[in-house]
Formats: C-alpha cells, sequence, structure tokens
C-alpha cells in the first residue's frame, strides 16, 4: 500500500472515531441495563400458554416494574383467565401484580417480590433534538436487544404526546426503556409507524413518574383498575373536545357546498379522485384523521377524531343512473372494531333537514362500550339533496366520547355543512 494512501486512512480513521463510541456506549449500557430489563408475558391460566408478551424495567430497588397498558391489557380485563410473569436476563421467574395504570399513555406499573434490586432512574434533564439515544426490549421474543437511534423530539401535533425516535422498535420491545447516553430513562417504547423506515414513538418519562407517584393503593383489584382506566378515558376526551367544542369547527369550500375542514395540527388531511375517463362520473373525496388513538382492548382503539367528504358529480348520467349510483354509496355504520362482549349494537336514527339552503339525510348512529361505561362511539352521515346530477356525501367517526360531547360534536359538525358562499 502506497504511504500516502495509509497516512489519508489512518488520518480518516483518527478524524471519525464516531461508530466505534458509539459502539462502547451500546455495549455499556446493555451490560448496566439488562439486569434491569424484564420479559412481561400474560399467561393463560388454563393451558399454561403464553397469549402476549412484552417488555418492562425496574423503576425501585423493592420491585416496581413499568410497561405498557396494552401489554397486559388483556389480564385487566379477565383477571380470571390471566396471570402476569416476568423473565429476567438470568432466567429467574416470577409473578407480577398490577398495581396502577394509565390507559391514555399507555403505561401500566406492576410490582414483583424483592429488594434491593438493581433499577433505573429517570433522566432529570431535557434531551436535545440529534441527540443519541438507547432502546432496550424483547422483540419477537427472541431474547434481550438494544437498538440505537435518534431522539427527534416530542410530536406536539397529535391529541397525545409522544416522542419521536428514528429507531428499529418492533413488536415485543413495547413497554422496554429509551435511555440517554447516561444510562438514565427518558421514555419507554410504545410503537411504531407501519410501513414506515425506523419511524417509532415512545411514551415521554414524565408520565412514568406520575404513575409511580400516584400508586397510592397498591391493594386496588382489576375491577377497581378498570374503573380508574375508565375514569381516565372519560377525563381525557372532555379535555379534548371541550377545547374544540368551545370554538366553532373551521369550515373550507369543497366544491359548490362549505363542509368542516381540518381541526387542529393534530389533524392529517389527504385528497383523491375518481377520474377515470370512460366513466360517467366524477368522485372527489378528501379524509382527514387525528391518526393517534388510546388502546384499550385487544384491537378496538378509542379516542379518535375522522371525517370524510365525498363530491359525486354526474358526467352524462340521467337523473335517475345517479340517484341510484348516489344512494348506494350512501351506506350506514359498520366497519369499526369490537364484538359483542365490548360493545351494544350501533342504533341508528335517521332524519331530513335543512341548513343554510341545503337539504341534507342525516343517519347518526351510536353504539354504547359496556366495559366502559358512559363513552360511545358516534357514526354521523349526512348527503345533500339539493341537486340531480351532484351531490356532497360526509361523514363523521368520534370514538370514546360521552353522550353529551358526542351529540354536541356530531350536531357542530353537521353545522359546517352548507352551500358556499
Amino acid at each position: 500500500m502506497p504511504r500516502s494512501l495509509r497516512f489519508f486512512l489512518l488520518a480518516f480513521a483518527l478524524a471519525c472515531p464516531a461508530p466505534a463510541v458509539a459502539q462502547d456506549r451500546a455495549q455499556a449500557l446493555f451490560e448496566t441495563a439488562k439486569a434491569k430489563v424484564v420479559k412481561i408475558g400474560v399467561v393463560l391460566n388454563a393451558t399454561r400458554s403464553q397469549a402476549s408478551v412484552g417488555s418492562g424495567f425496574l423503576v425501585s430497588d423493592d420491585g416496581l416494574v413499568v410497561t405498557n397498558f396494552h401489554v397486559i391489557s388483556g389480564y385487566l380485563h379477565r383477571p380470571e383467565q390471566f396471570t402476569i410473569e416476568y423473565t429476567r436476563h438470568d432466567g429467574s421467574r416470577g409473578p407480577l401484580r398490577l398495581i396502577n395504570v394509565d390507559v391514555v399513555h399507555d403505561l401500566a406499573l406492576l410490582r414483583m417480590d424483592g429488594s434491593g434490586l438493581p433499577h433505573f432512574e429517570l433522566l432529570g434533564r431535557t434531551m436535545v433534538k440529534g441527540e443519541r439515544g438507547f432502546s432496550i426490549g424483547n422483540p419477537h421474543d427472541l431474547g434481550l436487544t438494544i437498538v440505537e437511534g435518534t431522539y427527534n423530539g416530542t410530536i406536539t401535533e397529535s391529541l397525545y404526546e409522544h416522542i419521536h425516535f428514528t429507531g428499529a422498535i418492533n413488536p415485543g420491545m413495547s413497554g422496554g426503556p429509551a435511555l440517554a447516553r447516561e444510562g438514565a430513562v427518558f421514555g419507554v417504547n410504545v410503537a411504531r409507524l407501519v410501513n414506515a423506515q425506523l419511524v417509532s414513538f415512545l411514551v415521554p418519562a414524565k408520565f412514568v413518574a406520575a404513575l409511580v407517584a400516584d400508586a397510592r393503593d397498591e391493594s386496588a383489584t382489576p375491577q377497581a383498575l378498570l374503573e380508574r382506566a375508565r375514569h381516565q378515558l372519560v377525563e381525557a376526551q372532555d379535555q379534548y373536545l371541550g377545547r374544540l367544542l368551545d370554538a366553532a369547527l373551521p369550515q373550507t369550500g369543497f366544491g359548490p357546498y362549505r363542509v368542516a375542514d381540518r381541526l387542529g395540527p393534530f389533524m392529517r388531511c389527504w385528497g383523491r379522485a375518481e377520474d377515470e375517463p370512460k366513466r360517467p362520473y366524477l368522485v372527489s373525496q378528501q379524509n382527514c384523521s387525528s391518526e393517534a388513538s388510546i388502546f384499550v382492548f385487544e384491537d378496538v382503539r378509542t379516542g379518535s377524531i375522522d371525517f370524510e367528504h365525498v363530491l359525486v358529480q354526474s358526467r352524462g348520467l340521467g337523473w335517475l343512473r345517479f340517484y341510484k349510483l348516489y344512494e348506494s354509496r350512501f351506506g350506514y355504520a359498520g366497519g369499526l372494531p369490537g364484538g359483542e362482549e365490548d360493545f351494544t349494537e350501533f342504533r341508528c336514527t335517521t332524519d331530513f333537514v335543512r341548513h343554510d339552503e341545503l337539504n341534507l339525510r342525516t343517519v347518526l348512529c351510536v353504539r354504547a362500550y359496556k366495559r366502559l361505561t358512559g363513552l360511545y362511539d358516534f357514526w354521523l352521515r349526512a348527503a345533500s339533496l339539493d341537486a340531480y346530477d351532484r351531490g356532497l356525501q360526509t361523514t363523521l367517526v368520534l370514538t370514546g366520547a360521552s353522550w353529551e360531547n358526542g351529540t354536541r360534536f356530531a350536531r357542530r359538525y353537521l353545522e359546517t355543512v352548507g352551500k358556499a358562499p
């Protein structure tokens, strides 16, 4: 090798030591952290088989363990069928007792027997955007793993506060800790964005601190904890819907009509059109979604707002053919997850109303949560009846709202629909 090339490679290595430093930091953190992280399993008592698996971590020397609510939710809803257990890095195992929940921020607090246990401290400083972080957990039940990533700040444009973390958080890592360089916890693994590369989310550590501080009654039964979760959900929807109802909902033009616009920075909106040249009608569509939601049980999430506007315009259809097309697209409530164990059936009311010189056909469908009394899902659809060759259909889906807030919001939403000025 020429002397000049050797000199260049040596200079490059000396100038770029970061990968080795990062590797050393990950190794050091893993060695000190592995005794403080546990695998958490929800076990079906009848067969002793594992129903769900996640991660958790110790936050006190007397056995307080933090994980995600969604990891242990099966136990909370059916405590007679399941047991929660931990497995430590050395293979030791034992039972865990659920003592507190924060369903809004997807956190749960458990206790294991022991004293003088190694545990994490929560980070006492503010992370800087671009700072490296290290997530630890049990991905796909493959064993304890550490993942390096980047702290990208708090997502403020959301109904529920999360940290954006560029790192590979996979199923099974839920509930594990995210560590700053000094080994303190700044977040809790909670989710990743599906169909995206390394876009993951963490629960800020401040909510862990609040959960631990609120663990006053460790003798609370699963039924009492479920009632606590219900109260948290009622309070959360009252806060965010109350803020929205305190002001007029924003409006925008949509073809010859006026409709509800993006409600705030927490919503994302997309538009598309069905415009095939040979098709005798044109469909223009806009969808808006709050995206964030709260896990409550199994495949059911709540606390979301979604709405859709669809403009159907004839291009040569007669009035009868257009009416049949328009009617076929109207439909009724459906598609929301959840079975009869969790919800009542949707009950629907149809009506014809006139607002802002526009005749509307409306359907409002509501179902109640059986386990979380006082919460409802609302499905509202309205269709304009002002022309024979065009029409607007708008749909609102509001999940996990009180009866008062849900009906008020549905009425306020309907009042945004009218003719464009």
